[in-house]
């Protein structure tokens, strides 16, 4: 755990959790500029809509976070009360508290509108991010560990008693207040969700490649799809294993989004695939 990676002139503080984020999103938008040429689409428009996807992801990834705790305390940076009592907390974003699926949800909204302003193919430019966005919540979630949230259950106390793969945070992280001023060992939820974001980064590059190798090919939503459905999924079990939020109707606030996510995509998924093979085994170009 390491919240300040280091400080400017000694005193200007480089938070790891705001770094993170910002390494994610570069990344994230440099390795999409490559595969925009798979659509002819300019690297230009690529880069203006990243700055609009920025903007869009933190603030509805904050606005989600706030809301969530507007009556129940987040727990750390300096906060044990809940936001409806301290509204100047709301903005301090990097001391961290950003829910993936708020910024999710409103920078999609945001790309549909920047594509028909700059009229633009909405199902390319979602298969050009699609990968990125998985390989920014890799990043994204180093960023929680390095900061000490988004942390996973309880497994122990006793260091006999740890699995080889549970973490235990230092003195005065939110995981040692949250469980009561002791160190405790925990499910590792950031680093497992971090290599699942790298991994699924990974698979949705090769997708891409393999579906649009052919430049002829019109985008048809499919590698964007796979994300959902494939996140979804994923999200839906390992929030069984992060602490925090405690579930109302026998799920939580972020389960109840990924699985009526889930629900929508996954046959529409399953459409646009068996779309492609009918077309391809009939021999029409897609």
């Amino acid at each position: 755990m390491l919240p300040v990676l280091w400080k400017i002139f000694g005193t200007i503080p480089i938070y790891s959790y705001g770094f993170m984020v910002m390494l994610g999103f570069i990344v994230a938008i440099w390795s999409s500029l490559y595969r925009a040429k798979a659509f002819g689409i300019h690297q230009n428009r690529i880069l203006d809509l990243g700055l609009v996807l920025l903007f869009a992801g933190l603030l509805g990834a904050r606005i989600q976070f706030v809301v969530e705790h507007w009556s129940v305390a987040p727990g750390f940076g300096g906060s044990d009360v809940p936001f409806s009592e301290n509204i100047g907390g709301a903005l301090r974003i990097w001391e961290g508290g950003l829910s993936f699926i708020g910024g999710f949800v409103l920078a999609f909204v945001c790309a549909i509108l920047f594509c028909l302003w700059r009229k633009l193919s909405v199902l390319a430019i979602l298969e050009i991010l699609a990968p990125g966005v998985a390989i920014g919540l890799a990043f994204v979630r180093v960023g929680c560990f390095l900061n000490g949230c988004c942390y996973g259950t309880f497994i122990c106390e006793r260091a006999e008693d740890a699995p080889w793969y549970a973490v235990v945070f230092p003195e005065n992280s939110q995981p040692y207040v949250g469980f009561g001023s002791r160190f405790v060992y925990l499910f590792p939820a950031q680093t497992v969700s971090s290599l699942f974001a790298l991994l699924l980064f990974l698979a949705l590059s090769i997708y891409f490649v393999k579906l649009y190798a052919r430049r002829s090919r019109k985008a048809s939503g499919e590698v964007f799809l796979a994300l959902i459905v494939v996140y979804c999924a994923f999200r839906f079990f390992i929030e069984y294993e992060r602490s925090g939020e405690d579930p109302s109707l026998g799920f939580t606030s972020a389960q109840k989004m990924v699985l009526a996510m889930f629900i929508l995509a996954l046959p529409t998924y399953a459409m646009v695939v068996l779309r492609r093979r009918i077309k391809e085994s009939s021999g029409v170009r897609t």
